[in-house]
């Protein structure tokens, strides 16, 4: 975002309206014709008996129209002592505010060519020159100079040289010896505003007022009226007299004059919007009311007296804008006002408002519809427009359909103004625009956090806390449009009240007293519609209660002595949502109510009652290890790592020597209660957590620490790391060190088998520190991922290698006393969540909800072109198809497209149905892309290592998601884990394995090399994938919610070798084991008559593949001894068997085309192809 914010705000609080007509008499050097202007702020001075004080008070009154908290002094005829008195009195009173300094000399000479204004003496008889290094000496720094006198600029000139020099003196001035008002480096800070050039004179058009300059300034509309009319003579028939009989002021929006002063200032913002340059906009335009005010109306001022041949000049100066097309909308409006004159007759009755904004906002909508690049011009005026009750909600809901375009967006918004609006309104806003009002609201709080303390005032949290409250009972509804934006509203809330919590305990203790963990709370019990919009809600009521419980120990006591329902029951279901940001949300929450538990009292009670807690999340922790959401899994590991572990970290220490003594196979042998290290002592009496559950969660951490997802694995190794090197300071490794040191030895000859990461394995393969706090050897660097790091402690011997052990236990005594708040420090530091800040950019990202009907591209859009063609092809692929389907069981296929050497021996393969791509996985984890058109590799990159020592595994299935759009790979591996790239080839480049996404799929074979390993089957319209195993039943995945919705039981012996579905529901699906069972399954049948049909002709040979078509009750199945058979479900038997495929060979690989009556068979490099007559079409 750029800045916005005004740092330095400058006000104008006082103003010395200095006018020297000398009524009656005319200065030496002026020339002008008989009939010339003669108005002095409107008032004519020719009429007999027309005071100066009558001026003086108009032109008073003129200004206080544009900021009427500024003290105005009007000094009529003034000598040169009482301007010098004034002028010091008003710098003392304003201080290091700014002044204005309004300098009229029609009565006066010019000024000289070396910038001297004149005044008078005290007796009124002479012009005293005033030069620019006196008057900038009284008037101090900052100021705005207003000079409306011909040849203004000199004036302006000889202040900005005399500028100069004070600011390059400045060094060899003492500092001590000048007010702080004069010092050298505030005078960028003066302003100037000059009705001519240097060498100009003022216009003496007689229907101009002689003060021009000075009209423009104060009175913008009423001189664009005057001049409208005397440019339009023929086609208005309205006279300079009538237009003074205009009804309404200036500050009344209803009224002619009060509407029309309204879009003169959304003209000139938008103009000085769409010209100047950011910075300086901001700076004349957004700090100080009456330099914005005089500097929309010096844009009137340059318009106008540039049609009469005379350039007011600015300083700061800025572009050029009489020729702006903006110009003439106004000269429109003034049109259709002034038409309407004779009609009101005065009055305002019967008056038609402009549809000046309405149209604005129009153009505005169309914008936002075409989602055009260049910033929208009418911008400025949607900003206006939130003045009136009238358009502000139709204002409001456009410029949150603008911020949801991203950041740009708000950036945008923030820099044009909106920001003090948005607390006006916050402040008294009504029930019409309050959910709209906390969506915009929202989207500041997202993209910005300097928004927070504004927000921290009474009337800004209430807003948010007042809307949760109000519409509680809406969660019981039925779902419908009103009950989805209240969801959508209520999560906007939630998150604006957690962004507060954040790390601020005053926000924390304001929330907690406006009951929001109450209401939260009930949030929580309420039902849940299955709608994205009430998931969202829950993520976010989550979210809030994790940071409001953070460091709070109130609200954690809170939490947890509810009567009704406590926090750990409620947030156990939501572990279990369809959601896995709910879910990730939910284990969050859970983390940041276990840390620091023991800050809640020692009491025999309250230890009861935390102990219950914990068991409860505890249970829930170790069941969340096994979520198939990497998001969940990796908060897991934060939670047992930062909130448990740091929390328990004697206690810890005592699980994780208990682990090591398991792994050893010695016997326990018990720790010694005497002598109190120095761990213990320096901490209070804990209360014990049973080390059987904090043994579990150690274990867990360290199967996590070598989980898929490298953002999982790395975050527990971390954390494991912490763990061992504060094991390896503390009196359990010294109780256990001659067994430790013979077990690490003995592990370079032998290696679990089991699945589980072995606890000394981890300790010599751990990449972060382990080697430092275990072995005596620096610690390695951090470059490479952490499985690499791990991968290449695995191979580095141990042998000849000793741990290196302190000297003696005092020196022990010692590094543990150092080391364990550091431990806790590192553990809190490594274990940090980044679910807040990811869950929170979905309110920074651009929503095409808004912008379209339909959840698809945009009109216009590059996306939608793409679609398109992508259709076509479609369709012209579907109706060759259908030819070709009719011809492929008699056609000869012996044409081979082209030839392709991959690296790695070839598992599977997979074609691209739009795409000329053959996808080619091996047995080591590696995938290859071919473009068979070009004969060429187009891609080929490693999935990573999946193994429980970091080996890479053999990729078993191959799927495409979405595969007639933006296709994704999903890669099944035979351990049992899938992941999903985002794209199939390296056209863009494939996604890292840090950016790919893994969900657990079902096979369990820790250990069993031998086995079937996993086999799946997609079905892209239900967005399921079916998974089966060594474990003989059938898990069927939700990839959307990476949660597994069903476990089928589909056999009693063999592991599952082959699973297929009818690619049309996904309903029922077939499976074949590796006896010859071949099962078809009904999902929506209960498990234990689920099937629909099992046929056994291939026993004793295991099934290879099976295949159902699309729609068919057809079902192929192929056996190892190459026997293949064609099944209908309405038949206890086979109807068709094509025997010994491969003459004497076992059959490798069967695969059925989805819509031609082919098949295909492999065995011993070589292919053959049948038709459904049992005929052989094709041999490679």
């Amino acid at each position: 975002l750029g800045d916005w914010r005004t740092h330095e705000r400058l006000r104008t609080t006082g103003a010395l309206l200095v006018l020297c007509l000398n009524l009656g008499t005319s200065p030496p050097d002026l020339e002008q014709p008989e009939v010339s202007a003669v108005l002095e702020a409107w008032v004519d001075p020719t009429v007999p008996r027309t005071p100066m004080k009558m001026i003086c008070e108009n032109l008073a009154r003129q200004y206080e129209h544009i900021n009427r908290h500024t003290k105005y002094k009007p000094l009529p005829d003034c000598a040169m002592e009482d301007l010098r008195k004034y002028c010091v009195q008003f710098r003392r009173s304003v201080k290091e505010e700014r002044l204005l300094f309004h300098y009229n000399g029609h009565g006066v000479p010019r000024p000289t060519a070396s910038g001297d204004i004149w005044v008078f003496n005290k007796q009124f008889t002479q012009y005293i020159p005033l030069n620019a290094v006196t008057l900038m000496s009284w008037i101090g720094t900052p100021c705005v100079y207003v000079w409306d006198c011909s040849h203004a600029m000199s004036v302006v000139q000889a202040f900005e040289k005399n500028a100069k020099l004070r600011d390059h003196g400045a060094a060899a001035i003492n500092p001590g010896m000048i007010n702080l008002a004069l010092l050298p480096s505030m005078y960028h800070e003066d302003i100037h505003f000059a009705a001519t050039r240097a060498g100009e004179l003022l216009p003496t058009n007689p229907e101009l007022p002689a003060d021009l300059f000075t009209s423009c300034l104060t009175t913008p509309v009423k001189a664009a009226i005057r001049f409208w009319v005397i440019r339009n003579p023929h086609t208005s028939k309205i006279t300079l007299d009538q237009c003074e009989k205009l009804p309404g002021q200036v500050h009344e929006r209803r009224t002619p004059v009060g509407e029309l002063n309204w879009i003169f200032t959304s003209i000139t913002d938008t103009i000085a919007w769409n010209t100047l340059p950011r910075d300086l906009f901001r700076k004349l335009f957004r700090q100080d009311v009456l330099v914005a005010s005089l500097y929309r109306n010096f844009m009137l001022a340059d318009r106008i007296m540039r049609f009469y041949g005379v350039h007011p000049q600015s300083s700061p100066a800025i572009p050029p804008t009489h020729k702006h097309p903006l110009w003439d909308s106004l000269d429109l409006e003034i049109d259709m006002c002034l038409a309407q004159l004779p009609r009101a007759d005065g009055q305002q009755t019967g008056y038609i408002s402009s549809t000046y904004f309405s149209n604005q906002l129009f153009a505005f909508e169309v914008w936002l519809q075409h989602t055009a690049t260049t910033p929208p011009d009418e911008l400025p005026a949607v900003l206006q427009v939130l003045l009136s009750q009238q358009y502000r909600m139709r204002a409001l809901i456009l410029l949150y359909r603008f911020m949801n375009l991203g950041p740009w967006a708000v950036d945008l918004a923030m820099a044009v103004g909106i920001y003090p609006y948005m607390s006006k309104l916050l402040a008294s806003a009504t029930t019409e625009i309050g959910e709209i009002l906390i969506l915009v609201w929202t989207r500041l709080v997202a993209i910005d956090r300097g928004v927070h303390p504004d927000l921290m005032k009474p009337e800004g949290l209430k807003h948010f806390v007042d809307y949760l409250s109000n519409n509680i009972q809406m969660q019981h509804e039925p779902i419908s449009e009103k009950v989805l934006l209240c969801d959508t509203v209520s999560a906007a809330s939630a998150f604006t009240l957690t962004m507060l919590c954040r790390g601020v305990s005053a926000a924390q203790q304001a929330c907690f007293n406006e009951r929001v963990l109450d209401y939260f709370l009930v949030y929580l019990q309420r039902p849940d519609n299955g709608t994205e919009e009430r998931a969202r809600l829950r993520t976010w009521v989550l979210m809030c209660l994790a940071e409001l419980w953070r460091g709070y120990p109130n609200a954690k006591w809170m939490a947890l002595t509810v009567d009704e329902q406590n926090a750990q029951n409620l947030l156990i279901p939501m572990a279990f949502h369809r959601s896995p940001v709910v879910r990730a949300a939910a284990i969050y929450a859970m983390g940041t109510l276990l840390e620091d538990l023991t800050q809640l009292g020692y009491d025999p009670g309250v230890v009861a009652l935390l102990r219950k807690a914990e068991r409860q999340l505890y249970a829930l922790l170790l069941q969340a290890a096994t979520d198939g959401s990497p998001m969940v899994r990796r908060e897991v590991a934060r939670v047992i790592g930062s909130a448990v572990f740091a929390t328990y970290m004697p206690q810890t220490m005592k699980a994780v020597a208990r682990a090591v003594g398991e792994e050893i196979r010695e016997p326990r042998r018990p720790l010694r209660t005497h002598g109190a290290n120095a761990e213990e002592a320096s901490e209070p009496l804990l209360p014990e957590v049973p080390l059987d559950l904090l043994l579990k969660l150690y274990k867990t951490l360290l199967e996590l620490s070598v989980d898929v997802h490298p953002d999982v694995s790395l975050l527990a190794r971390e954390a494991c790391d912490v763990l061992m090197q504060t094991y390896a300071h503390s009196r359990a490794f010294f109780d256990a060190e001659p067994s430790l040191d013979q077990a690490l030895h003995r592990l370079e000859i032998t290696r679990s088998s089991s699945g589980q990461q072995p606890i000394l394995e981890f300790i010599r393969s751990a990449g972060t520190g382990i080697g430092d706090a275990l072995l005596g050897f620096p610690p390695p660097s951090h470059g490479g991922s952490p499985v690499s790091q791990g991968g290449s402690m695995h191979n580095q011997s141990l042998q000849h290698r000793r741990v290196a052990l302190p000297r003696s236990r005092n020196s022990a005594g010692l590094q543990q006393q150092q080391q364990q708040p550091r431990s806790r420090d590192a553990m809190a530091q490594n274990s940090s969540s980044t679910l807040l800040d990811w869950a929170g950019a979905y309110f920074t990202e651009f929503d095409i909800s808004l912008f379209a009907n339909v959840n698809g591209p945009l009109q216009g859009s590059l996306a939608l072109v793409e679609s398109r063609e992508r259709n076509r092809r479609v369709e012209r692929m579907e109706t060759s198809a259908r030819t070709m389907g009719t011809q492929a069981g008699s056609m000869k296929w012996m044409d081979v497209r082209a030839v392709a050497s991959n690296r790695d021996p070839a598992s599977v393969a997979l074609l691209h149905p739009l795409e000329p791509h053959a996808i080619v996985a091996s047995r080591k984890g590696t995938v290859s892309v071919y473009d068979w058109e070009l004969a060429a590799q187009v891609g080929h990159y490693s999935i990573g290592p999946q193994g429980s020592y970091g080996e890479a595994s053999s990729i078993s299935s191959l799927h495409l998601i979405n595969p007639l759009g933006h296709s994704k790979l999903l890669v099944g591996t035979r351990d049992g884990k899938v992941r999903i790239f985002a794209s199939h080839s390296s056209t863009p480049p494939p996604l890292s394995a840090s950016d790919t996404s893994f969900i657990f799929a079902g096979a369990r074979i820790y250990g069993e090399p031998e086995g079937c390993g996993l086999v799946t089957a997609w079905n892209q319209r239900s967005n399921v994938l079916f998974a089966g195993g060594n474990d003989k039943e059938v898990r069927v995945w939700d990839v959307s919610t990476e949660m597994c919705i069903e476990e089928i039981p589909v056999v009693s012996m063999g592991g599952i070798t082959c699973v297929s579905h009818d690619g049309v529901s996904g309903n029922i699906f077939a499976v074949g084991n590796a006896n010859g069972l071949v099962r078809v399954m009904d999902r929506r049948l209960d498990a234990r008559s689920g099937a629909v049909a099992s046929w056994r002709e291939h026993s004793p040979d295991a099934i290879r593949n099976v295949t159902m078509r699309p729609g068919q009750t057809e079902v192929i199945s192929a056996g190892s001894n190459g026997n293949i058979k064609y099944w209908d479900l309405r038949h206890r038997e086979s109807v068709f068997t094509l025997v010994d495929t491969h003459i004497n060979l076992p059959l490798e690989h069967m695969i059925a085309h989805e819509n031609a009556p082919v098949i295909l068979t492999s065995s011993d490099a070589t292919v053959k192809l049948w038709n459904q007559r049992g005929n052989n079409i094709g041999l490679i």
